[in-house]
């Protein structure tokens, strides 16, 4: 059993660091979709999950974005936490806000991170600055080893980029960026706070029917079935936890990993029934 859980671990973060590799060398257009894949196997693998949502416990993104932001107009790119575990749960909050379109990406490129140049050599300083460390402290608090012993080639240390004149004053940079939190939060909130048990209930009874259909399939290949059920089991997880902001998280990625399945349309009542406690509930 510890053998699988370490050939599991060591899958899960194979496949991260792929995706963390494919978004630092992909172009910027392309961007969302490979931040929207590192978000879904972060909720395909609970190796990742369990290791973010303990990154989360505790963490308070609004203020650490606020500590993040250049106090100097003539600097760009954010400061990121100085304690690996806060620099996983940072990247994650922003990447989800960028995810749930909370944030958009090209303006928050655009007034933390201008160049001249234009959204694509600002995606390239982002992507190092922040993907980098993120990737690298993932696979080094998953592998209990010390950040800096963990490689992720063809990237430049954040360490070596310069801070360049930037047009922007400081009130520009005052971006709407949302907390995303997996944690139980000091004001509550609809997206936020945790959920009514009859709702808990509801969902669950609605991925259990999911899972039902899925196990019961004769069509779907061995690999493509546990990918879908590892993905409902995520979701499951979070419903129990009863947070809306996670519910929603992994509600994306087990319709995504479903939509791109032969048994999507198996599965359209049970889907439409779960989008529509979500919206009823903003959780979207």
């Amino acid at each position: 059993m510890f053998n699988n859980s370490q050939d599991n671990l060591q899958n899960a973060l194979a496949e991260f660091k792929k995706a963390c590799l494919q978004l630092l060398s992909t172009k910027y257009i392309l961007a969302d979709k490979k931040i929207s894949i590192i978000l879904q196997l972060i909720a395909k693998h609970p190796e990742l999950y369990n290791l973010v949502a303990k990154c989360m416990e505790g963490f308070d993104f609004k203020t650490a974005f606020a500590v993040a932001k250049p106090q100097d107009a003539r600097t760009k790119g954010l400061k990121l936490p100085m304690e690996p575990n806060h620099v996983v749960a940072f990247v994650f909050c922003l990447l989800l806000s960028f995810d749930t379109k909370q944030t958009d990406f090209k303006n928050f490129l655009s007034a933390f991170y201008y160049d001249i140049e234009g959204p694509t050599k600002e995606f390239e300083v982002f992507v190092k600055e922040t993907i980098v460390p993120f990737c690298a402290n993932v696979i080094a608090l998953a592998s209990k080893k010390e950040p800096q012993q963990v490689n992720v080639p063809n990237v430049v240390a954040a360490s070596q980029l310069q801070p360049q004149q930037t047009p922007f004053q400081e009130e520009s940079r005052e971006l709407p960026v949302k907390v995303v939190s997996m944690d139980k939060p000091q004001e509550k909130t609809n997206k936020d706070s945790i959920l009514d048990a009859d709702i808990v209930y509801a969902l669950k009874n609605i991925i259990k029917e999911l899972i039902a259909i899925i196990a019961k399939d004769t069509c779907l290949s061995t690999e493509t079935k546990e990918e879908i059920l590892i993905v409902c089991e995520a979701f499951e997880q979070a419903v129990s936890i009863g947070m809306g902001r996670a519910i929603r998280t992994m509600y994306i990625a087990l319709k995504n990993t479903i939509r791109c399945s032969s048994i999507a349309k198996y599965l359209e009542e049970q889907c439409d029934m779960l989008d529509k406690l979500i919206l009823e509930n903003n959780l979207d």
